[in-house]
């Protein structure tokens, strides 16, 4: 950390009443219940007057808890040997930064563990701690390292920084896979694409030939089927929703799994009058059908699942115990339980901890994480737990939808109206098969690879102006987002349709330019692509939108 000054304090005798209380009460949890580790952060950043608090893996520098929960970075990042200063100095460390108030850390080390980093953060309204506040902290660690050597009440802890720990994981996997469904989907949009514009030149339908690209067309089907789940479970926004009624969904995702007469059912017991619940009907029956199917191999195909609902209301310390992104507030509780053997610790963690893990034959071992990511993108939350009968309890929790959830709009498909349409791709490949499909559908088309090409051939197109222009996204040197910016300055009634093989979230910007605008998701078929651009054009122009955050642009269902 550049321009950073540390100083070792030692105890003293001014130390602030609040943090000795704080104190205090860590050893008191001895005999009390556990507060989650939220709360006990909450708890300290309060007592110590901060204006954040975090506990870190000591060796990695990888948050595991942070209040608040603001960033996944150490605030410390850019000094990496922080960390090992820390771990030397028998007491607290004050560091000053460059930007912001002082840090206070000291390590964490219960004998079982390798040991966290605990720190607080003050406003830069604050020079320095003082050497108190800096003995006061060093005792809180230390009580805390001792608290964690204790089975009880502790464990609870100790199994939240556990599942943070792969939660942080499963958040880099999903970066990782954001970006591998981006390209997969750029390529199969050709392949798929070409594949039905080959067969539609009327070749003979037994001819060696179209076997083949019919066999090539299922093969990449199945290629877009597997980029579709990388992307639902690397989105973190949900976009457009509409809100279902999740007795109905349960009980028709049980009647498909577990027809009359067979060795396998599902056993209902519904809460009825239950409120709609904020996730889409179709995304909700994929999470089901996960669990379900999950809990029917373990039971090896025979017995029954019981599954049970109810509105319940979850703290901060609730959410914690989530896999997902639940905030406090009501949900619906969906619970599965089967009467399989159960999961293993082991089998438990690496559920989790490791992205396409299965103990199941033939399978990729992918539903739970595609679970775990719709779950996540609609602030719902997933917990594995073991039956006190035996077996396994899967849990999701649906955030209760407000009047304000929107409601998604289906397109029907409508083509050869003689529209001119601007179409905008850096890579060749597709950009000439979406030219190649809309002029077989009567559609007027010019390409470009381009924002900047693109800018020129609208500002050309005066006197006959574009009914739609389809951009991609992901573009060098100027994104889709910001083409569609500068168009809008041109001209309020320009409609415009994103496209990219990313996941959603990627669609969110802070200045809400997305807001409002249809997204067709790569890979698409070309009936898909019509029906989307068919949409887009006959929709009336929404002009540039109002910065706002939390939305994004509305979801166009191609495939």
């Amino acid at each position: 950390m550049a321009g950073a000054q540390e100083q070792s304090h030692r105890p003293g005798p001014d130390a602030s009443r609040s943090a000795l209380d704080f104190v205090h009460g860590l050893l008191c949890q001895a005999s009390t219940p556990s507060v989650g580790l939220d709360a006990l952060l909450t708890n300290l950043a309060a007592a110590f007057a901060a204006s954040g608090a975090g506990l870190a893996d000591l060796s990695s520098g990888k948050v595991l808890v942070r209040y608040p929960a603001s960033a996944d970075r150490v605030p410390w990042d850019e000094d990496a040997q922080l960390g090992q200063r820390v771990q030397q100095s028998p007491a607290a460390l004050s560091v000053s930064r460059q930007t912001g108030g002082p840090l206070l850390l000291t390590v964490v080390r219960p004998r079982a563990h390798g040991g966290w980093t605990l720190w607080l953060e003050a406003d830069a309204q604050r020079n320095v701690w003082s050497g108190a506040e800096a003995a006061a902290l060093t005792l809180a660690g230390q009580v805390l390292g001792r608290l964690l050597e204790a089975p009880e009440p502790t464990a609870r802890w100790l199994e939240q920084l556990d599942q943070a720990d792969r939660q942080k994981d499963l958040e880099t996997a999903a970066r990782v896979a954001a970006r591998l469904a981006h390209d997969f989907g750029n390529v199969l949009t050709g392949v798929i694409g070409f594949c039905d514009l080959s067969l539609a030149l009327k070749a003979p339908a037994e001819s060696q030939l179209s076997r083949y690209l019919r066999e090539l067309q299922r093969c990449a089907q199945n290629g877009a089927q597997l980029t579709h789940l990388l992307r639902l479970f690397c989105r973190r926004q949900a976009g457009g929703v509409l809100p279902c009624e999740t007795t109905a969904v349960v009980a028709e995702e049980a009647a498909r799994l577990a027809p009359p007469g067979g060795l396998f059912a599902v056993r209902t017991t519904l809460g009825a009058g239950l409120p709609r619940a904020a996730i889409d009907a179709g995304q909700l029956r994929q999470v089901l059908a996960a669990l379900l199917e999950n809990a029917r191999d373990a039971m090896q195909g025979a017995g029954a699942i019981s599954v049970s609902s109810r509105v319940v209301d979850l703290s901060a310390g609730d959410c914690l115990d989530l896999y997902g992104d639940a905030r406090p507030g009501s949900y619906v509780e969906i619970a599965a339980t089967d009467s399989g053997p159960g999961l293993s610790a082991d089998v438990s963690k690496r559920l989790f901890a490791e992205l396409f893990f299965t103990n199941k034959p033939r399978r990729r071992g992918f539903g739970l994480a595609v679970a775990y990511g719709i779950l996540h993108a609609h602030h719902g939350g997933l917990r594995l737990r073991p039956a006190a009968s035996g077996g396994t309890i899967a849990e999701i929790y649906l955030p209760v939808a407000s009047l304000a959830t929107a409601a998604a709009v289906a397109v029907e498909q409508q083509v050869g109206k003689s529209d001119r349409i601007l179409v905008v791709d850096d890579d060749a490949s597709i950009l000439r098969m979406i030219c190649a499909t809309l002029v077989r559908a009567g559609y007027r088309v010019e390409a470009a690879t381009s924002a900047e090409e693109a800018l020129t051939c609208y500002a050309m197109a005066a006197h006959d102006r574009f009914a739609l222009v389809l951009s991609d996204l992901a573009m060098p040197r100027v994104t889709g987002v910001d083409l569609a910016r500068k168009l809008l300055s041109r001209d309020a009634n320009v409609r415009v349709l994103f496209m990219s093989g990313q996941a959603n979230n990627e669609l969110t910007r802070p200045d809400g330019a997305a807001r409002g605008f249809d997204f067709l998701s790569k890979p698409f078929r070309p009936d898909g692509l019509l029906r989307a651009v068919r949409g887009a054009i006959d929709r009336k122009p929404r002009g540039l939108p109002a910065s706002d955050e939390a939305d994004v642009a509305r979801p166009t269902l191609a495939l």
